[in-house]
């Protein structure tokens, strides 16, 4: 009959039982260096340890005036974290850095949408969950002028989330003629 051995997770704290066998192959693997001394009651405390001591996973330092460790401003955080994991056909900010292009966008934000010279607004960002629901027609989006192309600086217009999902893949210069005569005609 083995003898049972008492150890502390190394995670959350319970205690574990563990066989002399278990102990032994334990110490052997930490012998080799394919191991440590550490002990986990299940792969979810060992995952949870292991992902905490990453270096990668270390959050940001503050920015000076930043108490909140945000990388982009509050106003435009959305749209930032939208075109930087956009994963559409690999389009990614081109030519530029993020910060580069975070400063275009605020430089040529007027508060109108490009089509229709309509008031727009900025779209709240939440780090967790779902953003709250905005009219489309008065929600700001950024479109690209050419499709083909990533977003970056010069390709990108401010638009109502409304127009922007209804000109979908059409070329720039076709939908908006197409706008304007709908626009202008008599009603």
């Amino acid at each position: 009959m083995s003898t049972i051995h008492l150890f502390n997770c190394s995670h959350c704290g319970s205690t574990i039982k563990r066989s002399t066998s278990q102990v032994a192959h334990k110490r052997y693997k930490v012998k080799q260096g394919r191991s440590t001394e550490k002990w986990f009651c299940n792969h979810s405390c060992s995952a949870s340890y292991g992902n905490s001591k990453r270096i990668k996973n270390i959050p940001p330092k503050p920015q000076p005036g930043n108490h909140y460790a945000q990388k982009y401003d509050k106003e435009f955080a959305f749209y930032m974290h939208r075109v930087r994991n956009d994963q559409r056909r690999d389009l990614k900010v081109l030519n530029e850095s993020l910060s580069e292009f975070e400063d275009h966008i605020k430089e040529i934000w007027d508060g109108r949408c490009h089509y229709t010279n309509n008031p727009i607004c900025l779209r709240p960002y939440i780090s967790r969950g779902k953003a709250p629901d905005i009219d489309p027609f008065t929600a700001a989006s950024l479109d690209r002028i050419d499709n083909e192309k990533p977003y970056c600086i010069g390709n990108v217009v401010w638009t109502s989330t409304f127009l922007n999902r209804a000109r979908g893949n059409l070329p720039y210069n076709k939908f908006k003629s197409g706008l304007e005569s709908f626009l202008n005609c008599p009603a």
